[in-house]
């Protein structure tokens, strides 16, 4: 079965599935640069406000809150004591709102991410609530680094992702998030609809890790997640909670292992004639004891925590057979390759 559905034109009508296929190749080819936007229902944002907020947030964050005095968005982690990651957030600035921000998460944890904020607030003047409108991404969107014009307009925070000094291919030029205040959401002209598995295909092959399934609560590690790279950490701000083992692996640490974009199967092409893979079971191969875990599955696509050393990797399906892995390393960790 297609991994894709048929998706709808920012017009109003469906797109045949052979047109969104050869959209979708041109994308991940660099052949022109397409905008879409993509409603991002896995994803719930918390509003916090009050005196006391970015000085809470600040000993929860492996990122420097006070960047938000420059910029709108901050990609980080929040960290157990043993600095195993719990959350990936991104931390908006409200627009024109003082000492209001808003904290984007993956939907399922965040009873357990309200629950932890709780608890840490004690006395401090922060005020916590559940936001109830929607996170989306902008993908080429001509207008994606302001929010006073186009479908961005209605935003309550939002911007440039922060995760990107340079752009993540060539077909990627602009990469925006914004929290809008509903779950009504626009499509402008020259605006077309990426559906949610597209949009986790489009992430998978960047090799972003998102959510618990790439980012197992209590158990992966920020430095392996690729956390620094993505412009997720400070090595210069005050403590938080899990820092010291974050700061000893980074100024004293070897990083063996990363989470990296694979493909799987012996073909290199984009079709999706892979049976459902076995997620989160150790890999197969050489050069390593253990060679790693397949973490997410897009159909051909995946991300997986890969031992650098690792070489002929397989991964079993849900059947037992098995497949060739093959790690595909982004243009923006290739210094992380080893020679």
């Amino acid at each position: 079965m297609a991994f894709f559905s048929a998706g709808r034109c920012a017009l109003g009508f469906q797109l045949p599935k052979n047109h969104l296929s050869l959209l979708l190749r041109r994308f991940a080819s660099g052949v022109g640069a397409l905008a879409f936007r993509s409603i991002l229902s896995h994803r719930s944002v918390l509003r916090l406000e009050g005196a006391d907020t970015a000085k809470f947030l600040q000993g929860q964050l492996t990122n420097d809150v006070e960047l938000l005095q420059s910029q709108p968005i901050l990609y980080a982690f929040i960290l157990n004591a043993q600095g195993r990651v719990l959350h990936d957030v991104f931390l908006y600035k409200g627009i024109g709102q003082q000492d209001t921000f808003f904290l984007e998460t993956d939907k399922g944890e965040m009873p357990a991410l309200l629950s932890r904020l709780k608890f840490y607030k004690l006395r401090s003047k922060v005020t916590i609530s559940e936001h109830p409108g929607v996170v989306v991404c902008d993908i080429n969107k001509p207008t994606a680094t302001t929010t006073t014009d186009g479908p961005a307009a209605a935003a309550v925070a939002g911007g440039k992702d922060p995760r990107f000094k340079a752009n993540i291919s060539p077909s990627v030029q602009t990469l925006s998030r914004f929290v809008l205040p509903s779950t009504d959401v626009s499509f402008h002209a020259g605006v077309s609809e990426l559906s949610l598995p597209q949009y986790h295909r489009l992430r998978i092959r960047a090799g972003i890790a998102e959510g618990p399934a790439d980012l197992p609560p209590g158990t992966a590690l920020p430095l392996e997640a690729n956390l620094e790279e993505l412009n997720g950490v400070s090595w210069t701000k005050g403590c938080y909670v899990g820092q010291e083992l974050t700061a000893r692996t980074h100024y004293t640490g070897v990083i063996r292992k990363r989470v990296l974009p694979v493909r799987i199967g012996d073909t290199d092409t984009d079709t999706d004639q892979v049976p459902p893979m076995k997620l989160n079971a150790p890999l197969e191969g050489t050069g390593a004891t253990r060679p790693g875990r397949l973490l997410s599955q897009a159909g051909r696509y995946g991300l997986a925590l890969v031992n650098i050393d690792a070489t002929d990797l397989q991964a079993s399906d849900e059947y037992g057979m098995m497949h060739r892995v093959t790690v595909e390393w982004p243009a923006w960790l290739s210094h992380a390759k080893k020679p």
